[in-house]
């Protein structure tokens, strides 16, 4: 009888206690406040954490109309027992100060529902399973009066299917909070009922405060482990035991999702938005019931936010490989071998681009080859100075017989001179070859501007990539909630399992896609790394860009002007045609290959009139003579010189003069009309990339508010079919909309970017790449134009 005694006591005291904290409470509120109590289920080193966001929430929606107030400066902590938790669900309810009642935790909200009709509203928030809990539902409600509870129907099979997705095993073990664990021992019955649906044998453990005794605990054939929220366990100890499952390489997945990820769970399904989700949907109930609704009429589904956490430093301590499809959709968290080296604006790439690219640099040895053409061509108008020296040796009754005029042995040498005066020919080479070199440095410009266009193209594109990459996970996460939506109209009788099925296909199918749109920015990224002569798969992180960045963005808002109406935007494409013109490298290297080839028919035409006229000039010595024939004495006889100017002038060469003649004059013919061509398209090539440019300009807002129509549109639909009021095709065909319209808005900008970078290149310069006094004396020179085409 003692412990019986000592419990009456206990519960007495705490009922004492929180009845005078409620008085307390009551006295500081406003006659026509409302005031809420806040019942935990005891203390816990994370109460006042998940504490504050219901305050927020409830005080964001309710403050001003309602006046809330909370008792006992915002919470009321049990002592995890269930007889502690009813006493203080007696004393709120007893207390005139108290207009609404909130279980925070599994055992207050369990409780909560089940003490029948309420004489108060109420809200229990954290009810897992209420089949399995044996809770009031009746058609998606409680059918009870004044509560209103919340709840995931699906979530622990959803988690366990994915934890297996994640890593394969059979046997798992969900570890719990004992104090849940005896409350209610249902949940252990559903989760090894769940588990037992999908080939999963599942062991409960039950655990208090410690780490290291819940690692004790497990089994020794547990292939993985479940954790259900251990609210009571510090943070501490919490750490040892993740560290624990890291090192008996123990794959783990967390039902609270992303944060205890992030302290080194593998994995877990919820966002870090769930508890304001879940805290805004209490606020809502709340304010219904205030505003005169019976809390058992409202709808009890809460559809969860889904999105795969993956702690990938703790898949590689433990050895785990998740799939493809699992590593696409999952957020990486610590992921170390990911980690960013290099952060680039689109500025930046296109330099670098300019300077590494190892298309550019073979461009640029070419232009360094062709200048040593030229010195060629030089040199043959230069004097020409050769030095020669000769040994001759003859037999001896040669040199006998030669009366003195051959040595046996001779040494001699010579020096010769060789200047053109005037060669038509040479000095059309020199010229002909300084025009092909200026060709050059203009094709290695062209080369450049194309370089340029492309770094920063593929920049744009990789930012393009990796919105339609998070807009495909974000509609992903949207379907699975509409998977959770049909799965409680099915229990409610709203539709069948079809539905179910139907849903379940179309992710299958957006999990493609996912992983294809991953490839893609893969493969844009890789485009990049190959633009800026860096490891293919390095990994980077980009800065984004909008209309205001001043190195691709609209440079000036004297520009914008100009793409607002029809006569001011032709007045634009007439401007940039002119610049084109003037600029186009394609038509600079054309230009020079004229010119050189004009050069060819000019030395053509006078090869017939023209000679050419040369100096030449030699010095001969001869050092020695030895031997017979020779008396040894050298004379200045053996010295002697020359010097002359020729002139030459062909007069018949079978009229390959005149074929030379007609040839030059028909290349230059054909490189003429080649010019005008290319003329034609610079300028076609230059107006086609304005009228693209314009039209996405114009579709950027045009995109934003398609998005705006479809997404509230979308809110629409969902809401009627989670009424019952429209169909599963009605969902999808909002749901495409909305998804269609989205990725349009989202990168529209990113287009109109790449179009301008066109319209930049066919104007010959690139915005990226320029400083600021060109770009403004660019829009200043657009002005005057403009100025002169208004007249007077």
């Amino acid at each position: 009888m003692a412990p019986f005694k000592e419990t009456r006591l206990r519960l007495l005291s705490s009922a004492l206690l929180i009845g005078l904290a409620l008085h307390a409470s009551a006295a500081r509120a406003a006659d026509d406040g409302t005031g809420i109590a806040i019942i935990a289920d005891g203390p816990g080193p994370r109460n006042l954490e998940i504490l504050q966001i219901f305050h927020q929430e409830i005080r964001d929606l309710l403050g001003e109309e309602f006046r809330v107030t909370f008792t006992n400066d915002g919470l009321i902590e049990a002592d995890w027992t269930v007889a502690g938790v009813n006493a203080a669900f007696d004393v709120a309810f007893a207390d005139p100060a108290v207009d609404v009642v909130v279980g925070l935790g599994l055992l207050a909200s369990h409780e909560l529902c089940g003490r029948g009709p309420l004489a108060k509203p109420a809200v229990a928030p954290f009810v897992v399973d209420p089949e399995a809990q044996g809770l009031p539902l009746v058609g998606g409600k409680s059918g009870v009066k004044n509560l209103s509870y919340v709840t995931s129907i699906s979530q622990l099979k959803r988690d366990f299917e994915t934890f297996r997705e994640v890593v394969d095993f059979r046997k798992l073990t969900m570890i719990v909070s004992s104090t849940t664990a005896a409350a209610i021992p249902e949940l252990g019955e559903r989760a090894r009922r769940i588990g037992a649906g999908i080939g999963i044998e599942v062991t409960v453990v039950p655990t208090g405060l410690s780490g290291e005794e819940a690692l004790a605990a497990l089994p020794p054939n547990t292939e993985a482990v479940y954790l259900a929220p251990l609210i009571r366990m510090s943070g501490q100890e919490f750490d040892k035991l993740v560290a624990g499952f890291i090192d008996r390489r123990l794959p783990s997945f967390s039902l609270l999702g992303r944060r205890e990820v992030e302290r080194g769970v593998l994995a877990g399904l919820t966002p870090e938005s769930e508890f304001p989700r879940l805290a805004r949907r209490t606020a809502i109930n709340i304010q219904r019931m205030l505003l005169g609704e019976d809390g058992g009429s409202i709808a009890v589904h809460f559809s969860n936010e889904e999105r795969l956490s993956l702690n990938v430093a703790t898949a590689r301590a433990i050895g785990a490989r998740p799939s493809w499809s699992v590593l696409t959709v999952a957020d990486r968290v610590d992921d170390e071998r990911r980690e960013v080296v290099r952060t680039l604006s689109i500025g930046q790439a296109a330099h670098e681009a300019i300077l590494v690219n190892l298309d550019l640099l073979a461009a640029e040895s070419a232009v360094q080859a062709g200048a040593q053409d030229v010195n060629v061509t030089r040199s043959f108008l230069l004097p020409q100075l050769d030095v020669s020296a000769r040994g001759i040796l003859i037999d001896q009754d040669q040199a006998s017989q030669s009366l003195g005029q051959a040595a046996e042995r001779t040494l001699e040498g010579s020096v010769t001179l060789n200047q053109l005066l005037y060669a038509d020919d040479a000095w059309a080479n020199f010229d002909i070859e300084k025009h092909l070199q200026i060709g050059r440095e203009r094709a290695r410009d062209q080369l450049r501007l194309d370089i340029g266009q492309a770094a920063a193209t593929a920049y744009l594109n990789v930012l393009r990539a990796k919105t339609a990459e998070r807009i495909q996970k974000d509609n992903l996460e949207r379907t699975q909630a509409n998977l959770d939506l049909a799965r409680a109209r099915e229990s409610v009788g709203y539709s069948g399992p079809g539905e179910v099925y139907r849903w379940e296909g179309e992710i299958a199918r957006q999990r493609r896609t996912v992983i294809e749109v991953n490839s893609l920015r893969n493969i844009a990224e890789i485009e990049l790394n190959r633009l800026l002569h860096r490891p293919l798969e390095e990994p980077f992180a980009l800065e984004d860009t909008d209309l205001d960045d001043p190195d691709v963005g609209i440079p000036d808002e004297r520009l914008v002007r100009y793409l607002g109406d029809k006569w001011s935007f032709g007045i634009l494409r007439e401007f940039m045609s002119i610049v084109a013109r003037e600029n186009s490298p394609e038509l600079q290297v054309l230009e020079e290959s004229i010119a050189a080839q004009e050069r060819v028919h000019e030395a053509a035409s006078r090869s017939f009139f023209i000679p050419t006229i040369g100096l030449a000039g030699a010095l001969n010595h001869t050092f020695t003579r030895r031997g017979e024939g020779s008396d040894g004495v050298l004379t200045p006889e053996d010295t002697d010189w020359n010097v002359g100017v020729q002139a030459s002038l062909p007069i018949f060469s079978g009229a390959g003069r005149l074929a030379e003649k007609r040839s030059a004059q028909a290349s230059l013919d054909d490189l003429t009309t080649q010019r005008e061509a290319i003329a034609e398209r610079v300028e076609q090539r230059l107006r086609s990339a304005m009228h693209r440019a314009g039209a996405s300009f114009a579709a950027i807002e045009l995109s934003r508010a398609s998005a705006e129509a479809a997404h509230k549109n979308l809110d629409l639909v969902l809401d009627s079919y989670a009424k019952g009021i429209l169909t599963i095709l009605d969902l999808l065909d909002a749901q495409n909309t909305s998804l269609v319209a989205e990725s349009e808005a989202a990168t529209s900008v990113y287009d109109f970017l790449i179009n301008l970078l066109e319209v930049e290149r066919a104007a010959g310069y690139l915005s990226c790449v320029s400083d600021a006094a060109e770009k403004a004396a660019l829009i200043d020179r657009l002005e005057r134009f403009r100025k002169e085409r208004e007249g007077p």
